[in-house]
């Protein structure tokens, strides 16, 4: 039930920024509002045992920030910091933030702050009374009631303190971790108001919110079954006659299945709608080639008059596993290639805009990946919806990495994992539960859970060779840390959930039926304090590009296998070093290289045997001849030229061109 925003020209809800603009005409009005309240909050840093929540208090002298914002700004050397990978100090710290905001009129509605994300204990305060606390950890969405603490009609004061400290009872504390937990405020907040009478956050409960689920899913004679779950909340003091009007539309903005059903709510109580129907004709399929998303819009009627109305997106696919054709998605196989994704991001942590985490998805799909790992712990709604819109499939984990806590560690990190799948159950990219410890392979907790939350997904194993035979023991997929030959009897199916990145790396599991697909580390260099006996100017580590989403020199062979379109990629520059090998990755038939005008070489795709297996191997040329000057690289299919690239011999730098990205 996210908030998109959207123009609307018909009144489907009284929302400040409307949920969907792909809905038909005609869909009443109702009290649900979701305002983003991103802008203009009052920011201190530290003073963890202040009273910077009393009702009154002057904050005018502090810094205005917005979200999504961190603690604190940092080099790409962590500010010279010599933590270890448990990172005691590093922005270790806590943030006060407050902000005014004005709520409905309305003495009956229902009033909400919903967040995202925020690192990782927080506490609010609503006029100097505090409200409650979410201590799960950083990653995972909540929400407070602050119905009965705001004066209706008004500004009301809102605080919050957003605690980074050390907490070994929130995973991914409690002991290593080769990632940095930055801090702050660093997802979208929301201010909601609803009727007493409303659709309750998906995150509550395992009953909870809207979880639709496709039971049935043909993709040879093209039907699907919907079962959709809506629980319904009654907060009035009596009990209220209640309807909910389930609408699935089409991109064209047709009705394309109406479910409706009738009851009686007992006051302060929930009740779980179960409705189930059918698409029959002219059934649209998401798939990673065509991802189409249909609406499902929810009302709820009370005695007639609509007072709640949610908007969910719907993919319909059907996926599962066969040991002799490997991952299939609506009956296809698909090779799992990608990447690991962690959301850091160059001096500003892991506080990234939504735009941003679009851009990921969309650099990553133009790529040609075709799945991302969350890597380690669950990513922004925006990421996922992302997924969703460009057809990139998800494989998402709780909050880990190696360590096993404390009973009550061990609460957190199921909890954290209950809520990552309630939060995005709806989303069609996501076919993954990681379900295990990094390193360490599957906990049958972690299995357990994720199955009673959501038994339609696979759940994987996150093992490690170095940890000894190993299997998928509870879960779907074997999956395990692939760097090296590995402890694997070829019993069943294997996916690396990490491993190296590259035509050659990506050969050996485009060739062998059994190994699922390949999931590289990672695909952005990411802050660590890794390996950090030094003091260095950059603590980025890995990535097939940069910490700023540069590719690196071997991202570039990826759409020249992945992409039906034309490719011709050059990588390297025209000196007397390149000329001794140099590369070209092209789905072409050959490559020619012409040198000032002279064609000095042509050829076909390499026949080395490291890269059996592959479409599209890399054209490798060496020991070419060299002059300075201008080559032109030339991509032929069936002998004749369809692509062109040229480089120059570097000369001395003149100017500085900046582009827009």
């Amino acid at each position: 039930m996210r908030f998109i925003p959207m123009m609307l020209t018909f009144g489907i809800l009284l929302c400040v920024n409307a949920i969907s603009a792909g809905l038909p005409k005609g869909y009443p009005v109702s009290e649900r509002q979701k305002l983003n309240i991103n802008q203009k909050w009052q920011f201190h840093l530290g003073d963890a045992e202040a009273k910077f929540y009393t009702n009154g208090f002057d904050d005018k002298q502090w810094k205005t920030v917005s979200v999504p914002h961190t603690l604190s700004l940092t080099s790409l050397g962590l500010d010279s910091c010599r933590d270890d990978k448990t990172q005691p100090t590093f922005q270790r710290n806590v943030g006060w933030y407050r902000k005014s905001i004005n709520v409905t009129a309305d003495v009956h509605k229902k009033v909400f702050l919903e967040f995202e994300g925020a690192h990782q204990i927080t506490d609010l305060w609503v006029n100097g009374k505090h409200v409650g606390q979410h201590a799960i950890g950083g990653y995972t969405p909540f929400h407070f009631d602050i119905s009965d603490h705001v004066v209706r009609g008004k500004a009301n004061e809102v605080t919050l303190l957003v605690d980074n400290r050390v907490n070994e009872s929130t995973p991914p504390d409690g002991g290593m971790f080769d990632y940095i937990k930055f801090s702050g405020l660093y997802r979208d907040v929301y201010l909601v108001e609803t009727n007493p009478v409303h659709v309750t956050f998906n995150w509550e409960a395992m009953k909870a919110g809207v979880n639709i689920t496709t039971p049935t899913v043909d993709p040879v004679n093209m039907n699907a079954i919907i079962d959709i779950k809506t629980v319904v909340r009654n907060e009035n003091k009596t009990p209220k006659t209640t309807e909910v009007l389930t609408r699935i539309v089409d991109k064209a903005g047709v009705v394309v299945l109406k479910l409706n059903q009738k009851a009686t709510i007992k006051a302060g109580e929930d009740f779980e709608f179960n409705q189930i129907g059918a698409i029959e004709d002219n059934l649209h399929l998401w798939s990673i080639e065509t991802p189409y998303l249909y609406h499902v819009n929810t009302l709820v009627m009370v005695d007639g008059v609509t007072v709640d109305c949610v908007d969910n997106t719907l993919g319909i696919r059907k996926f599962e596993l066969d040991y002799q054709r490997g991952f299939l998605l609506n009956n296809k196989p698909v090779k799992l290639i990608g990447v690991n994704r962690h959301q850091h991001y160059g001096y500003i942590g892991d506080a990234l805009p939504n735009s941003l985490h679009y851009k990921d998805v969309l650099q990553l799909k133009q790529l040609g990946c075709n799945v991302i790992r969350t890597a380690h712990y669950p990513q922004d709604d925006a990421l996922i919806e992302a997924c969703d819109q460009l057809g990139v499939l998800i494989y998402e984990e709780a909050p880990t990495w190696i360590k096993i806590g404390t009973p009550a560690w061990f609460d957190n990190y199921e909890e954290a994992l209950r809520r990552c799948i309630r939060n995005h159950r709806n989303h069609p990219s996501v076919v993954i539960w990681g379900a295990g410890i990094n390193h360490r392979g599957y906990v049958p907790s972690a299995v357990l859970a994720a199955k009673q939350e959501d038994p339609t997904r696979f759940t994987a194993s996150q093992s490690s060779r170095w940890t000894g035979w190993q299997t998928s023991g509870l879960t779907d997929l074997f999956a395990n840390m692939m760097y090296g030959p590995g402890i694997w009897d070829r019993s069943e199916p294997l996916l690396a959930m990490e491993g190296r990145s590259g035509p050659e790396a990506v050969a050996e599991y485009m060739r062998d039926p059994l190994l699922l697909g390949l999931i590289s580390w990672t695909a952005h260099a990411y802050y660590t304090f890794h390996n950090n006996d030094k003091p260095a100017e950059d603590k980025t580590r890995s990535g097939m590009m940069t910490v700023f989403r540069q590719p690196r020199k071997s991202f570039y062979w990826y759409p020249s296998e992945f992409l039906a379109e034309p490719v011709l990629n050059v990588v390297d520059q025209w000196t007397k070093d390149d000329a001794k090998k140099f590369t070209v990755y092209s789905n072409c038939d050959m490559v020619e290289l012409l040198l000032n005008g002279k064609s000095i070489a042509c050829g076909k795709p390499s026949a080395d045997s490291a890269y059996i297996g592959l479409n599209h191997a890399p054209f490798e040329f060496k020991d070419l001849p060299y002059a300075d000057g201008k080559l032109e690289v030339r991509g032929l299919k069936n002998g004749v030229a369809t692509q062109s690239k040229t480089i120059f011999t570097p000369g001395k730098p003149v100017a500085l061109s900046l582009r827009i990205d």
